[in-house]
């Protein structure tokens, strides 16, 4: 069972496109990567979000651990669209 968390998603929601980034804290084992990663990014979806633009990191991956250096990340995922791009992370401190 999944606890949808209404008030959290739509605060993200009314938020976005902003120009500020969105950090979600809270103690281990909260929900945190739940809310973003899967309660958040469903509503982008259902309202038309094309699924090709998200990217997900987690910092705490080895295989991720190399987009700690932004130049890296932006080489690698450099849209030339110019479309918008949600980045999904989690677990950026070390």
């Amino acid at each position: 069972m999944a606890i949808e968390r209404r008030e959290y998603v739509n605060l993200l929601m009314q938020k976005r496109w902003n120009g500020k980034v969105k950090i979600v804290t809270g103690i281990r084992r909260c929900g945190k990567s739940f809310l973003l990663n899967t309660l958040f990014k469903q509503r982008l979806l259902e309202e038309g979000t094309p699924e090709d633009s998200f990217v997900e990191l987690a910092l705490d991956r080895k295989t991720d651990l190399q987009f700690r250096n932004p130049s890296v990340y932006w080489r690698r995922e450099n849209h030339e669209k110019d479309e918008r791009c949600r980045v999904l992370c989690r677990d950026v401190a070390p």
